[in-house]
């Protein structure tokens, strides 16, 4: 019996069957799970297909030189069951790799266990005498954060203390982008807005000493870091090292544990007691009510079987999100590039409107209310405030142009934006007077143009502009039709008088 019988009766079909079975049955594990339900049918049909494969070995080695049939039909049938064998592991080893892939399957989430969770060891539990520093230590030693991090916290972190002083629960999602290096943050952020050459960490922190002595840290989350710097976890640190060395009377009277909750920066209503956090370092008391109800600060919430005790805050005032930070940013350029260039004009997202002449002066024009689609403004050009710079009307400004610190114009558009104003001033901007331009003297030229427009039409008037040393400004019908068709006026007295100077359309004629 040569080695061609011995493939030909181990993989017989019944061998086959029991193997397809065997493997549909491991996919199956691998996709569902289901230990108790399937493994062992699994360690049966395994066994047995190792048993079988073990007696075979041991009768074909016992009988090696007896012939069992003809050479002439070995090879057919050896190959066709060869054949099933591959299809059957190609086909559910294909099942077994898909439940491998990230949230494919059982398999891919035991894996992914197995690469992103740690348990670690929790020594420093004494808050009494570490404070929270033996959680940061934990995840120094065991789950890679390296030293002197900045921290910041994904949701709401907290930490539960014993009568005795020990946490007792740790549950929370930080996040860091490496240790702090020389310089300034915004030095060490890139244009991704992470660190530069730090990669973003985070960890999944869930403590309970009840139930494990170790603590259970998934690592590699997924985070929004765009809130940052609401979310440090620093004035935490500093709010729980104060109530350690100073407490509070309502913690120490006879509760078997109380927990600090921290969510960052936030806007906070709190009916209990209040402390606020001093510069030096100390707990002040503070009365609630006085605070007010929609001030911004770092708070550390108290409580104890779900009811408020105290509440820590330090700090007051805007915080920015990582988005707003990177939009004042853009908006500081495009400013000094402004300034720079020279007579330009940015408009806010509000409707407010600066002209910045030069790298020294600028003129704005400062939305102050709005109603029905209109806006109200003050105007402000260095120590000229004016209140009232459209005498009454309202709308929408349309523009800024100063050729200088003294004379300038501003320009106001309707709701329909069909019509526009333009004002003059000569002294700042604390006078300023509608011009009017001598829009009659077109009519020879308007007549029979291929829109039909009339002088009468004519009240939309554009942002004037320097060319040549001479000031330009065209008025058309609409806003919809500037650049179709409108009449040209120049000035050669900076603003004082105007000129007619022709019809300009689409072709520029």
């Amino acid at each position: 019996m040569n080695k061609k019988h011995y493939w030909l009766i181990l993989l017989n079909p019944l061998f086959l069957l029991v193997y397809a079975l065997g493997l549909r049955t491991l996919s199956r594990f691998f996709q569902w799970g289901g230990v108790a339900r399937r493994f062992p049918l699994i360690a049966l049909l395994g066994g047995a297909g190792i048993l079988w494969f073990i007696i075979w070995t041991i009768v074909y080695f016992r009988r090696k030189k007896r012939k069992v049939m003809k050479d002439n039909f070995v090879l057919p049938a050896l190959l066709a069951e060869l054949i099933v064998f591959v299809i059957l592991t190609g086909f559910y080893g294909r099942q077994i790799y898909h439940s491998a892939q990230p949230y494919n399957g059982k398999l891919a989430w035991v894996l992914d266990d197995l690469r992103n969770t740690r348990k670690i060891d929790f020594e420093q539990r004494d808050f009494s005498q570490y404070g929270l520093d033996g959680i940061v230590t934990a995840l120094e030693e065991g789950a890679g954060l390296s030293k002197d991090s900045e921290l910041y916290t994904a949701n709401t972190f907290s930490v539960t203390i014993s009568a005795d002083g020990m946490i007792e629960r740790v549950d929370g999602y930080l996040y860091s982008f490496g240790a702090e290096e020389n310089g300034t943050e915004e030095d060490r952020i890139d244009e991704n807005g992470t660190e530069e050459g730090n990669q973003e960490q985070s960890w999944l922190i869930s403590y309970d000493s009840s139930a494990d002595k170790k603590m259970t840290v998934r690592l590699n989350g997924a985070v929004n870091t765009d809130y940052r710097e609401q979310e440090r976890l620093s004035p935490m640190f500093a709010m729980a090292d104060a109530l350690r060395e100073q407490g509070l009377p309502e913690i120490s009277s006879g509760r078997s544990s109380w927990t600090m909750s921290y969510s960052g920066y936030t806007t906070e209503v709190c009916g209990s007691n209040w402390y606020q956090l001093t510069g030096e370092g100390d707990l002040a008391s503070y009365f609630w009510n006085n605070y007010g109800e929609n001030k911004d600060a770092f708070f550390l919430n108290i409580s104890s079987e779900g009811a408020e005790i105290a509440a820590i805050f330090c700090g007051e005032g805007t915080m920015e999100t990582q988005q707003q930070a990177e939009e004042k940013s853009e908006a500081e350029e495009d400013i000094a590039a402004a300034q720079e260039e020279g007579k330009t004009l940015l408009t806010d997202q509000d409707g407010s409107m600066t002209f910045y002449l030069d790298a020294d002066n600028s003129m704005r024009l400062e939305v102050t209310d709005a109603a029905a689609g209109s806006r109200f403004y003050e105007f402000y050009n260095g120590d000229i405030h004016n209140t009232d710079p459209f005498d009454g009307n309202i709308g929408t400004a349309e523009g800024i142009y100063f050729m200088d610190a003294r004379k300038g114009f501003i320009l106001l558009t309707y709701a329909s934006q069909d019509s526009s104003s333009m004002y003059y001033t000569n002294d700042g901007g604390t006078n300023f007077q509608q011009v009017t331009l001598p829009v009659d003297e077109a009519a020879e030229d308007m007549e029979g143009n291929e829109f039909s427009f009339t002088t009468g039409d004519m009240d939309y008037t554009e942002t004037p502009y320097e060319e040549g040393g001479v000031l330009h400004v065209r008025v058309s019908t609409s806003a919809a039709d500037v650049g179709t068709y409108a009449l040209l006026f120049t000035s050669a007295d900076a603003g004082v008088t105007w000129e007619y100077a022709g019809v300009q359309t689409l072709s520029g004629e």
